[in-house]
């Protein structure tokens, strides 16, 4: 998936399934609720700083030539936004058990975030 962004950079479908399956990753891998709990705490609001912080650096990235919170050597950030996968990842990783064989065992079938930071 990471490697599709070296062709496009912006593409915001690889952004939106990056940040889904990054966060769900983490929050699915303890075996803990209490674990899992802590985590999807912290990959929460971590997606929506992350995303705030895109706000702005990416206008500043661009008019300095600046490279802050960039993944990639020289390649610009995707557009911010992504914070609704995020959140529908961390949803889903609470329910999945990281000794289970076949993943995902799981979805959420809740009304999500839209685009909008909190």
């Amino acid at each position: 998936m990471t490697n599709k962004r070296y062709e496009d950079v912006r593409n915001t479908v690889v952004r939106d399934a990056e940040s889904y399956f990054i966060t769900r990753s983490r929050v699915g891998s303890h075996s803990w609720k209490k674990a899992k709990s802590y985590a999807s705490l912290y990959w929460t609001e971590a997606s929506i700083w992350y995303d705030r912080g895109k706000k702005v650096t990416n206008p500043v990235n661009r008019a300095v030539h600046f490279h802050w919170l960039q993944s990639q050597d020289r390649n610009p950030n995707s557009e911010p936004g992504g914070v609704r996968w995020a959140l529908r990842g961390v949803e889903d990783g609470k329910l999945d058990d990281p000794n289970s064989e076949a993943r995902p065992s799981h979805c959420v079938l809740t009304p999500y975030y839209d685009e909008t930071t909190p």
